[in-house]
């Protein structure tokens, strides 16, 4: 009976009962929107770390100011070579170092991002080839070079001609063989800084003929799983201080960055709904005018049902009810579109779309909240109207 009321009373006020929607709607998807934006971000950063493993650390040397100092000790590859039999919580290491230069691609030329790489580094990275080989340590001082998916898709772009194995190409002021060819990778990768897509991997050695400083970029390994992460960067640390005093090490591990990123994508979760909030604010003070309006407008109607024997909590109960199902109503439809919204930004992002928990539930129980906090002063104004100035109203 209160519903059914409560419906038809809507319906008849169409055109104000759609302005009163309109803000509802606008603030549930707000809301719902950015749950699932942030969850969606916070899932293609996973997937970064899920690409080589959460069990993965990054070893870098610290810069201190006395860099220049040609005396000072470096971590080069005979450091790196001696860290894995030293240390048995490293299953595997993989000393890797960079440079740039430019792949002659026909008449064109494009930037390229070199990685010296070892045999390990590929399981590490867990990178896996479309065509060829990985580089080998066999190969020594030669430039074999194993090409990442972009590289050779932008190379066939500009030649019209795909980049095959055993091609051999301009690389700087040198010729370049290509011994492998990449499958696409994905996005990121952890702790790496290295993106393998946009990436030609040279054998250590012959990096050197691009950058001919021996100190490493950094050093990629795989930890024991039942090692700690935090014990293991410690004895790292004084492992390396040891045998090169005076250099100084950090290191990275994906378990704490993930701890980290869950800390931050708690709060990132909190500022969008928050932000998201506001505007659903704005919709109930929206909704708050108009029954407002509609309680002025209705103050004969008012004043014949508490003739007829209406009690003050009928009538507070009756535009409840009417505020309250607009904004389930709008909360339903907020709801639909913000994770409409969603799913289209997780499509042109390239990234998967995930729901975030509880996302829609939290909307829609939000707004029906909000109709009844809003909602809740208009219906008191109308139970409070004096039955015989009601009654007088035109």
């Amino acid at each position: 009976m209160l519903l059914g009321e409560a419906s038809r009373n809507i319906v008849a006020t169409k055109q104000r009962s759609l302005l009163a929607l309109l803000g509802i709607v606008i603030g549930t998807a707000s809301v719902i929107a950015m749950l699932n934006v942030g969850s969606i971000m916070h899932n293609a950063v996973l997937e970064q770390f899920r690409a080589m493993g959460t069990n993965v650390i990054n070893i870098r040397q610290r810069y201190a100011t006395d860099e220049d100092d040609p005396a000072r000790n470096q971590l080069d590859l005979a450091l790196a070579r001696a860290l894995g039999p030293a240390l048995p919580q490293l299953i595997q290491v993989a000393p890797f170092d960079g440079a740039s230069s430019q792949l002659r691609a026909g008449a064109e030329t494009q930037n390229i991002r070199l990685t010296g790489a070892t045999e390990a580094l590929q399981g590490l990275l867990r990178v896996r080839l479309a065509a060829g080989r990985w580089v080998s340590e066999l190969d020594g001082v030669e430039l074999q070079g194993v090409v990442g998916s972009e590289v050779a898709s932008s190379y066939a772009a500009q030649t019209n001609q795909a980049l095959e194995v055993g091609a051999r190409v301009g690389l700087g002021g040198y010729t370049m063989t290509v011994a492998g060819i990449l499958e696409p990778y994905p996005r990121g990768g952890g702790v790496s800084p290295i993106s393998p897509n946009r990436t030609i991997f040279l054998p250590i050695e012959a990096l050197q003929r691009f950058d001919a400083d021996d100190e490493l970029e950094g050093i990629l390994a795989r930890v024991h799983p039942q090692a700690d992460h935090q014990e293991l960067a410690r004895t790292i640390e004084t492992w390396v201080e040891e045998r090169a005093p005076g250099l100084p090490v950090e290191v990275n591990s994906a378990e704490q960055l993930l701890a980290n990123m869950e800390q931050q994508s708690r709060m990132f979760t909190i500022m969008l709904g928050a932000i998201g909030s506001i505007a659903l604010i704005v919709g109930g003070v929206g909704i708050m005018n108009i029954m407002l309006v509609s309680v002025t407008e209705r103050r004969k109607e008012i004043g014949i049902r508490l003739a007829i024997g209406a009690r003050n909590a009928d009538i507070r109960r009756q535009f409840l009810a009417e505020a309250v199902m607009l904004c389930l109503l709008g909360g339903v439809i907020g709801a639909a579109l913000g994770t409409g919204v969603a799913i289209a930004f997780a499509h042109f992002t390239g990234n998967a779309f995930v729901a975030a928990p509880m996302a829609v539930l939290l909307g829609v129980s939000v707004s029906t909240l909000t109709g009844i906090a809003f909602g809740y002063y208009p219906a008191l104004q109308a139970s409070r109207l004096d039955p015989i100035i009601a009654l007088r109203s035109e």
